[in-house]
């Protein structure tokens, strides 16, 4: 998100500010504010989290996400090798080598990804108490908003909003 400023200062979507997207999901800081501590505090109750894994490389691409990209990659390779052969440009031999193949490596990338996928083992009452502890200090106006926002990461990996159920969804860090 982009923070615009305006008369009310808001958050517009990244791909709408470079034109790369039709639809505006822009909303006011207040409204994004009130939505984000109403998620937390309900969260705080009933601990219906998402938590991931926080990457302690640093990449902005974990190795499981490469991993999973690949898998797709893997998939679509599949579905053109079958249309190849149903489009009669490879025999049924090179189908059945090809397919092999690709279900070979479609099997190794699931074994490598079930290896780097992490635990996420989480203690709920101290994840409880962190929520609890980011929520006072989002509450207290004596704040600079730029705390917030670095209290506010510590725990949250990233914040989807769905414009048109004007809701939230929060993903956690451990």
């Amino acid at each position: 998100l982009v923070r615009i400023n305006t008369k009310s200062p808001s958050f517009q979507c990244h791909n709408y500010s470079k034109g790369n997207c039709g639809v505006s999901h822009s909303m006011s800081i207040k409204k994004a504010t009130e939505l984000v501590i109403e998620y937390l505090e309900a969260s705080a109750v009933d601990m219906n989290i998402k938590i991931e894994s926080l990457d302690k490389s640093g990449d902005k691409i974990s190795k499981s996400e490469i991993i999973k990209r690949a898998i797709e990659s893997e998939k679509r390779k599949l579905i053109k090798v079958k249309e190849a052969y149903e489009e009669g440009i490879d025999t049924i031999e090179e189908y059945r080598e090809n397919k092999v193949r690709i279900s070979q490596k479609l099997s190794e990338l699931n074994d490598r990804l079930e290896k780097t996928m992490p635990e996420i083992n989480t203690d709920t009452e101290a994840f409880r108490e962190k929520i609890t502890s980011v929520l006072k200090v989002l509450k207290n106006d004596s704040i600079s908003e730029k705390m917030k926002n670095e209290t506010l990461r510590s725990i949250v990996s990233k914040i989807v909003l769905f414009k048109p159920e004007n809701r939230l969804e929060i993903h956690f860090y451990q």
